[in-house]
């Protein structure tokens, strides 16, 4: 699929291009353009000096004025527009324009710890030739970390966990902060997966091929997803959703399972709406477009199977689960939007 780029074997240096999926949302537009701006400068002031290239791509999923005035015609970015929604067809359009031998891929609520980010993430490609793929954690602000964000970021670290190898090789990792090596690269993100852990198809097929998958604790970013209940909510259907279609899809990987989750307070939240998402196999239900939370479908799935269980937890929990449930009821758009 990916033709192979040019090798920079006399300076044994690679070319970078990052390549931010976004959907424009306004909540996020300042974090993107902070992120955009860094980019920039770390292009300009550390790559020139070193007659390095480096590329920034920024692909929103549906026209947007303001990114296409702000980045259309500026000669430091590329700009491009899939046309729908899904953040794989975003992470494919920037994959096939990408032009340099490493593709970074970072989240539009991306942050660098520091400008030295790109440097590190670059030698360690160096170090490990054979690896296509290498990434590391996401580090929340804790001072202005909600209490979701914590939670969810507990959640996406137990994920990598139960899929590390002997270090530093893994079977899976994270999304918004994913490089891979392009010349190496036979295939590209699942565009039948729209959000909710859409890069573990692609992450799964590459281990499963035997190619090396590496994690390095050092390569984080800085994140900042501004978790609330409600999207905490959609986040845990949506990955249990995604995880039913990777079983389906490819079902000798090691798919995640909702029992893998901690199961106390308020972890259990995420397990519930989790396992919701598994049995409601959301995605074969509306091909072609995101999945929606279905109000009367939950009630029926709590009242057949998870109501029991929830009256053991303790008395002051229920007072979050009606938040839960009201929140859910107003869960009328699609996914994503």
């Amino acid at each position: 699929m990916m033709s192979a780029s040019t090798s920079k074997t006399a300076t044994n240096t690679f070319s970078l291009s990052v390549v931010i999926p976004t959907l424009g949302d306004s909540s996020r537009l300042q974090d993107l353009h902070e992120l955009a701006a860094e980019l920039r400068r770390i292009k300009k002031s550390m790559w020139q000096d070193e007659q390095r290239h480096m590329e920034i791509l920024i692909v929103a999923n549906l026209p947007h004025e303001e990114l296409r005035r702000r980045y259309g015609h500026d000669p430091d970015f590329v700009y491009l527009e899939v046309g729908k929604l899904g953040a794989n067809r975003a992470r494919n359009k920037g994959l096939h324009k990408a032009q340099n031998d490493i593709v970074w891929f970072l989240d539009d609520d991306a942050k660098l710890l520091g400008a030295d980010s790109v440097h590190r993430l670059l030698q360690a490609h160096q170090r490990f030739p054979e690896a296509i793929a290498l990434g590391g954690p996401y580090q929340i602000d804790e001072a202005h970390a909600t209490k979701w964000d914590k939670v969810y970021d507990s959640i996406a670290r137990q994920w990598i966990e139960r899929n590390r190898l002997q270090p530093p090789y893994t079977r899976q990792l994270l999304g918004g902060n994913l490089s891979l090596k392009r010349a190496q690269l036979r295939d590209e993100f699942d565009e039948g997966i729209h959000f909710g852990g859409s890069e573990a198809g692609l992450c799964a097929r590459l281990h499963l091929s035997q190619q090396k998958l590496v994690w390095i604790e050092d390569l984080k970013v800085g994140h900042r997803p501004q978790v609330s209940l409600f999207s905490f909510i959609r986040k845990a259907y949506l990955q249990g959703a995604g995880a039913k279609w990777l079983q389906k899809n490819l079902p000798e990987s090691r798919t995640q399972h909702w029992r893998s989750v901690q199961t106390e307070p308020p972890h259990w939240l995420y397990a519930l709406f989790f396992q919701f998402g598994f049995w409601q196999d959301a995605y074969s239900q509306t091909p072609n477009s995101p999945p929606r939370l279905p109000w009367l479908s939950f009630s029926y799935w709590l009242l057949k199977s998870s109501l029991p269980k929830i009256w053991k937890f303790p008395r002051r929990r229920h007072r979050e689960l009606y938040v839960m449930l009201k929140t859910l009821a107003h869960a009328r758009r699609p996914a994503g939007q």
